[in-house]
């Protein structure tokens, strides 16, 4: 049998071309391509339901802390009302509403809640034998912040080189010299603490504060509310030896040793920006937390538990008073889960909002967040999505917004405000790709021209079948075996010599459509640029290795710090490979302005798309800036929100490519369904202007090669690569 023809036996026809394959499968594809007919239907009918059995659920496995400070022991610091009260709120919720044990729930209310009993009190989740891996857990606090200098040559909680702390009852106002007393909570110590739990217990930890770290006075004209936080002196320091004890670790994975720490080992939900007030009403009585009380009366509505991830929950939050003066944030590696579950991930919809501004109508969404010519949308009045009013259509795309008109042939409606879900995307590129005329291959033919065939949807991106392989982005081959392999058509792998994934497969239609599926949205990614783009011209990209500085934390392990030269070399970045060998990055701005950074990893073995980096979310997008004005980001190391990287190499893998793309945006943007995993399902662990400035975006991406320390070969590659052509 020729390999260069399919055969399509029920028509009968030969294809020898892929125009003829594509025209025959899509014109008769009635028959199975192994020229049977279709089984007739069985006729009858589904069986029904006679009754319906309620079984009653067991009691779930969720097991949490309830901190609540109304007094403190210093007479310098004023008392709170509420803090006791939002923190049996919560107990109240997790027992009557969720069912949670009360032997499962620990309080420490006031006198309770000194630093060491909350310290240990965390630590004792860890050591919890009745929580099992994976268990929900949930820290919640109320009461007071404050944050203080980090003492020279201590990384910093926050850019501005502050550390941030929990306020317990035994805080010390004008500071302490004592380490067992008087001191606050550090965000180093607490996130060493929730690292330490999460490498225990799992990473399916939720934390809740309703505090703030700084406000100069206890009263706010508006119905007497009351801050939850404390301006502390400025000569307030904070001893030596409570910083000796421990390290720095805030933010992603995934280095030995580092996999649970920081942003990755749970999700917070903060109950305001770092330069906002957390505030607590007065009346009417009882006084509560405004950010508390609206959390559980959301949390408390049908259907919300079982839906909402943490970012849907934070982004659902209404405005806390009138003034809408408190915006609460979400962060954590995993804010796309569904409460409380780490292992059940939430579907991802689109939803913008959407208005009409007198002559037509503005999607608050753009080229940024993927919207093209042609998107359509169904729109809504309210974010539940409750009643469709139509449809619209993007007729033309800026970087953060849309214009739209009603969908041709549909009914008109009228409209102010409301929501856009997206219910078909626009022009998208394609991703060209080589499937051998061989008749091995016929079921996969089919199964690909079938889905081409089918209406675009959200989630499909434009496949387009080509002939040979300098025009393809993905190439299918059969192997000796008969099994299928995936080429690399790329000019910087293949200069390395990296021309398949190493990966092989059975005929399977089904699972090989999902590999061209997930190639299309790699693709389609990694290509994202704004070509008029001009921010990443002042962002610089580093990469430096990092090496123990002489510095222990109380469990022996060494902190780690850059050590030697930036090698990002034009673009180009080259990394040893090894368990040990940890690698950080640095985004620095030039900029006036502060700017919004997600970092994605782009593994072109295997398709996977590893986050980074991204920022919080937050209700209306009130999200905290990731490099404020001429300032960094850090990853892998010191404040920013990253741990150490390494890189390895898979079995019979000689070295490997990927790519490090930051997206840089001056309004906050979701780049949250741009992750995914590999479809082989073996990836590695590896005076201020007050004119409005149209917000931008734009992209830089790196090409990472991973090599073994004695690897020589040197790639002709340019000095800074072009967007990579890839796949």
């Amino acid at each position: 049998m020729s390999t260069q023809e399919l055969k399509l036996s029920w028509i009968p026809a030969e294809a020898t071309t892929v125009d003829e394959a594509v025209y025959y499968l899509a014109h008769y594809p009635e028959h199975g391509s192994d020229g049977s007919k279709p089984p007739a239907s069985s006729g009858g009918s589904l069986p029904k339901n006679d009754q319906v059995i309620d079984l009653e659920r067991p009691p779930p496995p969720l097991f949490a802390l309830l901190i609540g400070i109304c007094e403190y022991e210093d007479p310098d610091l004023w008392d709170l009302s509420a803090p006791v009260t939002d923190a049996t709120a919560m107990k109240t919720f997790l027992m009557e509403y969720l069912r949670v044990p009360e032997k499962n729930i620990q309080t420490l209310f006031d006198k309770q809640a000194t630093r060491v009993g909350i310290e240990n009190a965390i630590r004792q989740l860890g050591n919890n034998d009745a929580i099992k891996e994976g268990d929900p857990i949930l820290i919640f606090y109320a009461g007071h912040g404050s944050q203080a200098k980090s003492p020279p040559g201590w990384p910093a909680g926050t850019d501005d080189g502050l550390i941030q702390m929990l306020d317990p009852h035994d805080f010390v106002y004008a500071g302490s010299d004592n380490p067992d007393h008087g001191q606050g909570v550090l965000d180093i110590v607490l996130s060493k603490l929730l690292a330490e739990v999460s490498r225990k217990k799992g990473n399916n930890i939720t934390v809740i504060f309703d505090s703030c770290h700084s406000t100069s006075g206890t009263r706010d004209g508006f119905e007497d509310d009351i801050a939850r936080g404390v301006k502390l002196p400025d000569n307030y320091s904070i001893p030596l030896s409570i910083l000796d004890k421990y390290e720095q670790t805030r933010g992603t994975e995934v280095s030995s040793g580092f996999g649970s720490s920081g942003l990755s080992s749970h999700v917070l939900l903060a109950g305001c920006m770092q330069d906002e007030q957390s505030w607590e009403r007065q009346y009417p009585k009882p006084p509560r937390g405004r950010f508390s009380l609206a959390l559980l009366e959301l949390l408390q509505k049908p259907g919300m538990l079982e839906t909402l991830t943490y970012r849907d929950l934070i982004q659902c939050l209404p405005a806390l008073d009138k003034m809408d003066r408190q915006h609460p944030q979400c962060e954590g590696f995993n804010q796309s889960r569904v409460l409380f579950n780490s292992r059940v991930p939430s579907p991802r919809r689109q939803v913008y909002p959407v208005k009409y501004d007198g002559e037509q109508f503005v999607l608050e969404a753009g080229e940024a967040h993927g919207i093209t010519f042609g998107a359509q949308f169904a729109v809504y009045a309210d974010n539940k999505l409750s009643d469709k009013l139509g449809s619209l259509q993007a007729i033309s795309t800026k970087a953060m917004t849309s214009s739209l008109r009603v969908l041709p042939d549909t009914p008109t409606f009228s409209l102010k405000s409301g929501f856009a879900l997206l219910s078909r995307p626009g022009k998208l590129e394609d991703i060209a790709v080589l499937i051998p005329l061989d008749n091995r291959l016929l079921p996969v033919w089919v199964r690909v021209v079938k889905e081409m065939q089918q209406p675009s949807d959200v989630s499909k991106r434009g496949i387009r079948l080509v002939g040979s392989r300098d025009q393809a982005e993905l190439e299918l081959s059969l192997n000796k075996k008969g099994l299928i392999e995936f080429g690399i058509v790329d000019p910087r792998a293949e200069t390395l010599g990296l021309s398949r994934m190493p990966f092989e497969e059975e005929i399977d239609p089904d699972r090989i459509w999902r590999i061209i599926s997930s190639a299309a949205d790699f693709c389609y990614h990694l290509r994202r640029s704004n070509k008029n783009g001009t921010l990443s011209k002042q962002v610089k990209l580093e990469c430096h290795k990092l090496e123990p500085n002489g510095e222990f934390d109380d469990e022996f392990r060494e902190l780690l710090m850059p050590q030697g030269e930036n090698v990002n070399d034009g673009g180009l970045i080259n990394v040893s490979v090894g368990s040990e060998i940890r690698y950080g990055y640095k985004l620095s701005s030039s900029h006036d302005i502060p700017l919004y950074a997600s970092v994605f990893y782009f593994d072109i073995s295997d398709l996977s798309i590893t986050s980074y980096y991204q920022p919080g979310s937050a209700r209306d997008n009130r999200v905290e800036p990731t490099i404020r004005p001429k300032g960094h980001l850090t990853i892998g190391y010191g404040s920013g929100g990253g741990v150490p990287w390494s890189y390895t190499l898979r079995q019979n893998q000689k070295f490997d490519v990927g790519f490090l793309k930051v997206f840089l945006t001056t309004d906050y943007v979701d780049f949250s369904n741009v992750e995914q995993r590999s479809p082989f399902e073996r990836s590695r662990d590896g005076g201020e202007d007050k004119t409005r400035k149209e917000p931008t975006w734009d992209t830089i991406t790196a090409t990472i090669v991973q090599r073994p320390l004695d690897f020589k070969y040197e790639p002709e590659t340019p000095s800074r690569p072009e967007t990579p052509r890839i796949c």
